[in-house]
């Protein structure tokens, strides 16, 4: 049986919006314009309590009577719809009171079962990301944007199994599916003939401590989500990283 998906679907207007699921950055408005988000979001939900942070203020040149968004996380099993799925967190802006003002900040907690098919919940170590572990990460983000500038798709999916492997079982897959789909997917990136990669820059390189201290996102430092992939293109296609402690190891696992 499938295990239930997650998604995170957002609705916003006239709207800065800043939106992080357990640590992870998911959504990001800065526009004069609506826009409809919908993402599954299931490799990041964890067993127990999950955190959804949610920062909003006015976009530019906009009113605060203008401002309107619309955040859910919805659990859907296997054959339920968005429309029909269960809202396991949901908030509107504004509130009817309107007491709550922009610029507005607040952590929403939401539970899940324990049975999240995913194993990284059950295997990440908590990390002590002291001045020794960041220099391994480091040394590991810099290892991957070497193969992925040097186009070795093979090695790279190779590095990547754990994460690949672990995808697939949230999203209800098989593993091997998993791996065969970060193959095709890397080997795509890397296959353009003018392929070059985003250069590597020690000034720009961030590892942040997020997922209740179990997970380390690798990424460059940014304004903007669309500048935070760690490995990517010149045609904007990539990925950013994330690593955790597996039995006392490093693994990519997202």
């Amino acid at each position: 049986m499938k295990p239930d998906a997650y998604m995170l679907a957002v609705e916003s207007n006239q709207c800065r919006a800043y939106i992080r699921l357990n640590g992870v950055p998911l959504f990001e408005a800065d526009l004069d314009r609506p826009r409809d988000f919908g993402e599954i979001v299931s490799m990041w939900i964890m067993p127990g309590t999950n955190k959804l942070d949610v920062s909003l203020a006015l976009a530019p040149n906009n009113e605060l009577a203008s401002t309107q968004i619309h955040i859910a996380v919805l659990r859907m099993p296997d054959g339920v719809d968005q429309k029909s799925a269960e809202r396991v967190m949901e908030f509107s802006w504004p509130p009817v009171n309107m007491r709550e003002l922009i610029p507005f900040y607040h952590v929403f907690e939401f539970e899940c079962p324990p049975t999240v098919p995913a194993k990284l919940w059950r295997e990440a170590e908590r990390i002590v990301l002291d001045e020794g572990a960041r220099a391994e990460v480091t040394a590991i983000a810099q290892d991957l944007h070497r193969m992925f500038s040097q186009k070795q798709h093979r090695e790279l999916a190779d590095a990547l199994g754990y994460r690949g492997r672990d995808i697939a079982l949230s999203l209800g897959m098989m593993e091997d599916e998993g791996e065969r789909s970060q193959k095709s997917f890397l080997k795509t990136i890397m296959q353009h003939g003018d392929f070059r990669a985003a250069p590597w820059d020690d000034a720009a390189f961030q590892a942040t401590l997020i997922a209740d201290e179990r997970v380390v996102w690798l990424h460059r430092k940014c304004k903007t989500l669309n500048e935070v992939l760690l490995l990517e293109n010149n045609h904007g296609q990539g990925m950013d990283l994330f690593v955790a402690k597996i039995a006392g190891r490093w693994q990519v696992v997202r």
